[in-house]
């Protein structure tokens, strides 16, 4: 009985060591077929690092083609000015003031008016306009151009009798100031700055009786300083 027993006992530890060898031995098997498959996943991984590490080359644009400069733009010659097409004392070139068929002028007003007279120093000088083109001016006719222009008229209404000038505070005009309207080498009559004085334009009224009759103030008279 005894020994029935231990033989009994003796394959079941048999049986026992021989399952726990042929355990051992299969997970032996897959741990080893593990590290390999760890050993590839690491080598992998290292491999895949030392290419990311690498700087990635970057193309070249192709080099832009020079531009050439602009070429200047050619001017047409400017023709040399005629000496003698100059104005004569500085007078800038004109039409005659009272044009033959101008219905405001009588004969003698017109050829007053466009003639003139050298000896006419003393009055008409003052308030007619220049002598005939090429004739010499006289000593007030001088001092009339040669005084700088203040403003211009820039518009006359007839119908109201309204002067408008290019100008008003920025050349210091002010209301009840007195200039004279200068047109060529005379001086054409006489206005008083109105009330209405803006920056860069005022309003003028004609000094009653200081233009010759049938004579009108126009766009671009001069005005002046000038004291008789």
């Amino acid at each position: 009985m005894k020994l029935t027993q231990f033989a009994l006992s003796s394959v079941i530890v048999l049986l026992a060591v021989a399952a726990y060898l042929t355990l051992k031995s299969d997970l032996d098997s897959r741990l080893v077929a593990q590290n390999a498959i760890n050993d590839k996943m690491i080598a992998r991984m290292e491999e895949m690092a030392k290419k990311s590490a690498q700087p990635t080359p970057v193309p070249t644009p192709p080099a832009a083609a020079p531009v050439p400069p602009a070429a200047a733009p050619v001017l047409p010659p400017v023709p040399p000015r005629d000496p003698a097409a100059a104005p004569a004392s500085g007078i800038p070139a004109a039409p005659p003031l009272a044009a033959a068929n101008d219905p405001r002028m009588l004969e003698e007003e017109r050829e007053v008016l466009n003639l003139g007279a050298a000896d006419r120093v003393a009055t008409d000088s003052l308030t007619l306009p220049a002598a005939l083109e090429g004739k010499a001016l006289t000593r007030v006719q001088q001092r009339i151009v040669a005084l700088p222009a203040i403003a211009r008229v820039k518009l006359f209404a007839e119908k109201e009798g309204m002067i408008v000038l290019n100008s008003g505070s920025n050349v210091g005009l002010r209301a009840g100031s007195q200039y004279s309207l200068r047109r060529k080498s005379a001086v054409i009559g006489k206005i008083r700055i109105s009330d209405t004085v803006n920056p860069t334009e005022c309003v003028a009224d004609l000094v009653p009786g200081s233009m010759p009759v049938g004579m009108l103030p126009a766009v671009d008279d001069d005005v002046i300083q000038f004291e008789e």
